[in-house]
């Protein structure tokens, strides 16, 4: 009986020593600007994804997810605001590591960057005053419309059918859009639902804007690292998978949006040494 109890010490404590050598194993992609720390780039005013509360802090949607799914494979992050017209140099010339704050998926970013499966879907929409006489994209014709520099909100205006007749400015930050309205220099905003939505819950914003119904591109979410770099994207969907399975994603989503918005798709992948992560997830 007692040989036999040390026998299953014994296997408890190898079991236990192969998960973490699995996950340790995996852990340790090369080239990061920091061993041992993945450095994520993001704009760092682009509530709810991710954005400098006021005492400071860089919060949001993406930086709990990254946060958790780090974790799952055994590495730290950090978070380090960029210039979102710059996020595809910040990446090449490693400055940081991963681009995570609502990367909106394009043919002319998988061409640059190595991408990530979706994650989220998004929109782009329009914002304007209550009171205003715009009710449709077609009513942009004329006026004075703002965006974020470099996003995917301007491509979509440039693809519109008023893309020749607006007058466009563009902006280093959504916030600094956001004030142009405000202040009555726009007389529309276009960007990313995500962050309207949770615009529109700040202050008396509710009550002073609204977004027309027309949409004018339907996005999705996914995550940037450098072009060739899988290591480190095989270790991004191996925890996402793990953060899927246990629910980790879910909740997070449900924490920040009111209910599960993620659509991840779990790929069945297996950390080094051939553990199944459904079994490491459920014993994590």
């Amino acid at each position: 009986m007692k040989l036999k109890r040390i026998l299953c010490i014994v296997f408890v404590l190898v079991l236990a020593l192969s998960l973490t050598f699995a996950f340790s194993s995996c852990a340790v992609p090369q080239g990061l600007k920091t061993p041992g720390t993945v450095v994520i780039g993001l704009d760092a005013t682009f509530p709810p994804m991710g954005y400098t509360d006021a005492s400071g802090n860089i919060i949001g949607f993406d930086c709990d997810l990254a946060k958790a799914v780090f974790a799952k494979v055994g590495v730290t992050v950090q978070f380090q605001p960029i210039q979102w017209s710059n996020l595809v140099n910040e990446l090449n010339t490693r400055k940081v590591d991963v681009i995570w704050n609502g990367v909106t998926i394009t043919s002319e970013r998988q061409s640059q960057l190595l991408m990530s499966d979706p994650y989220m879907n998004n929109k782009q929409v329009v914002m304007v005053p209550i009171d205003s006489a715009i009710n449709s994209i077609d009513d942009l014709a004329g006026k004075n419309v703002v965006a974020q520099d470099q996003s995917t909100a301007v491509d979509a205006i440039n693809a519109s059918t008023v893309a020749t007749t607006i007058k466009l400015t563009t902006l280093a930050d959504n916030v600094t859009c956001m004030t142009e309205l405000q202040q009555g220099k726009a007389d529309a905003f276009v960007l990313d639902k995500v962050v309207a939505d949770w615009m529109l819950t700040q202050g008396d914003n509710g009550a002073n804007f609204r977004l027309l119904s027309d949409t004018m591109a339907d996005e999705q979410y996914g995550v940037a690292v450098r072009k060739g770099n899988t290591d480190l994207m095989d270790m991004i969907e191996q925890g996402m998978d793990a953060c899927l399975r246990d629910g980790t994603l879910a909740a997070i989503s449900t924490q920040w949006f009111g209910s599960d918005v993620v659509i991840w798709t779990d790929h069945g992948t297996t950390i080094a040494g051939g553990t199944s992560l459904a079994s490491a997830a459920a014993g994590s």
